[in-house]
């Protein structure tokens, strides 16, 4: 995998004359994550000054290579600059890629929302908590339902992921192989953490349910025959 991505990367910088594997991560990091660690330090207004600056001086550059040398330079400063910010929210959208039920993605594929309006994320990070019930009233009922239902299968995923992880008697190499590539997935989602990036690592999280859910099954007969009893 590090071989193909370095041969990706060699050929883009051939044809572009900059060393990277897609352009889209660039973006990213000006138009999200950037972006959003401003909003959190400087409030919406700054961060649009930064993001409108940054592109108008890119667009002076001619050369494509510098062009996105220029680009990922300044958001590298905005890193540095703001490293406290920056990895809070890293690992909230890291979390987020474990949980989100995916409204943003529901919404626009059953025509509930145009693909260009404003979403949860965005609003969550300008305005806070305070947005989310804001947004989710103005949901359909059944679109809530489902996403409920999606949320806590999401959890109950995500913690037998975890006892599978620290339970010894699952084999240690399988264990660590599984958190190396689930964590490395994770990591690579940035500030987003959008439910689309959980398809990847579905596979590995299914795995670890199957190995968890006979303890699963055999703590609910327990607990309902306890039940019963009294």
């Amino acid at each position: 995998l590090p071989i193909t991505y370095h041969l990706l990367c060699l050929q883009n910088q051939r044809t572009t004359g900059y060393y990277h594997y897609s352009s889209i991560r660039i973006m990213a990091d000006l138009r999200v994550n950037s972006r959003y660690i401003l909003v959190q330090k400087f409030g919406e207004d700054s961060a649009a000054n930064f993001t409108s600056k940054v592109f108008y001086e890119a667009d002076m550059i001619t050369n494509y290579g510098k062009r996105y040398e220029f680009i990922s330079a300044s958001c590298n400063d905005v890193y540095v600059q703001n490293k406290t910010t920056f990895a809070l929210l890293y690992l909230k959208g890291m979390l987020s890629t474990l949980f989100d039920p995916g409204r943003f993605d529901l919404a626009v594929f059953f025509g509930v929302q145009e693909n260009n309006a404003v979403g949860i994320l965005h609003r969550f990070h300008t305005e806070g908590m305070k947005s989310i019930p804001e947004i989710l009233k103005k949901q359909p009922l059944i679109l809530l339902c489902y996403l409920f239902l999606i949320l806590l299968w999401n959890i109950l995923v995500a913690f037998a992921f975890f006892i599978f992880l620290f339970d010894r008697k699952n084999d240690l190499l399988v264990r660590i192989l599984v958190l190396i590539f689930v964590g490395y997935i994770m990591a690579a989602t940035g500030i987003s953490g959008l439910c689309r990036y959980r398809v990847p690592i579905f596979p590995e999280l299914i795995f670890a349910f199957a190995f968890v859910l006979p303890r699963i099954k055999s703590f609910t007969k327990r607990k309902l025959s306890n039940y019963r009893l009294l």
